[in-house]
């Protein structure tokens, strides 16, 4: 082989690498949703804060880079998320682990998936006029909370903390719009409720209305959730929408005061607000030993509600399924046994 035809060889060589490089590197560099096929998934969130998340993974398009074509549905608490579930209009629901805890009573074709960590963002707040200025003068007052949520379990720890029983008070029963509207026109003495609306009702009311110390109560657990038969079904769209929620965790931590905005944004909420709780949360995706325990816990609170029939403790680790997080995050998983 002469030295033209071994330059015109190596050279033809390094083209080919050349183009090799090229194509890896496009590969790449080019979002996510271009290389995957988008699979439709519909959502069922709410405005609380512990969803900022799966609010800012639909705004930074997370969920389109991980082949996601998501549907997001808006409920007003997690109770609704839940049922539509059950009623098969969503694919996956986001909820407090209070309802999920009543369900557990009655069937088993759910599975819990992932776990969003947070602090506290349930508060109590009290009219000014209802005299309330120690917890005891709670006692014969209206009170409104949602029942069978996570509301309806921090009232219920709230007073047993102080020293007080449900019958010590008037049940006013509504969701938290409704419950806005009661304590504005003087329908409810106190309210018990999840982040946003104690601080919509402080916005609305301003020095009208007291908080009632509760810093001490333990926070709800927040849970993704979904059909054992759309899990079993659809591997791949569970495994992409947690890893959307993971990458939209990392943004949060890395750009705090931009995540804060985009919540905002969604929701129509003042950013003022939502800065002064924002920063405390630390979200984090996981499936702890703390989920069983506080699963367990509520389920023995369900049961002395109970007059009639009463249900054992379900074995809650039937319905947690660590498989999809563990293939995402191992370190994210930290049940005994699992």
């Amino acid at each position: 082989m002469n030295m033209k035809v071994q330059q015109k060889v190596v050279l033809l060589m390094l083209i080919s690498v050349m183009l090799l490089v090229i194509t890896i590197s496009l590969f790449l560099i080019l979002p996510n949703d271009a290389t995957l096929s988008q699979i439709p998934l519909t959502y069922a969130s709410v405005p609380a804060i512990v969803e900022a998340p799966a609010h800012i993974a639909l705004k930074k398009e997370f969920f389109k880079g991980h082949g996601l074509d998501i549907t997001m549905e808006i409920n007003p608490d997690g109770k609704t998320s839940l049922d539509q579930l059950f009623a098969g209009t969503v694919d996956i629901a986001a909820v407090m682990a209070t309802p999920i805890v009543f369900s557990s009573f009655e069937r088993e074709d759910f599975i819990i998936i992932g776990k969003i960590d947070h602090a506290k963002i349930h508060f109590a707040y009290a009219s000014e006029e209802s005299d309330i200025d120690t917890p005891q003068d709670l006692s014969g007052k209206r009170v409104a909370y949602m029942p069978n949520t996570s509301g309806h379990y921090f009232l219920n720890n709230w007073l047993l903390y102080n020293h007080l029983t449900p019958e010590d008070i008037i049940p006013v029963p509504c969701n938290g719009p409704e419950a806005l509207e009661a304590m504005e026109k003087g329908r409810a003495d106190a309210m018990f409720y999840w982040f946003p609306f104690p601080q919509l009702l402080k916005e609305r009311l301003g020095d009208q209305i007291r908080e009632l110390e509760s810093n001490r109560l333990v926070p709800s657990s927040w849970i993704i959730v979904t059909k054992r038969e759309f899990a079993d079904n659809n591997r791949e769209a569970v495994l992409r929408f947690l890893r959307s929620l993971k990458e939209s965790i990392n943004f949060i931590e890395e750009a705090p005061k931009i995540s804060e905005e985009l919540y905002a944004e969604m929701n129509a909420l003042d950013s003022q607000i939502i800065g002064t709780i924002f920063p405390t949360l630390h979200f984090d995706l996981i499936l702890d030993q703390s989920l069983l325990l506080d699963l367990e816990e509520q389920a023995r609170w369900a049961i002395s509600l109970q007059e009639e029939k009463t249900p054992l403790v379900p074995n809650f680790l039937d319905i947690i399924d660590v498989s999809f997080l563990k293939e995402i995050s191992p370190s994210s998983v930290s049940i005994i046994g699992r």
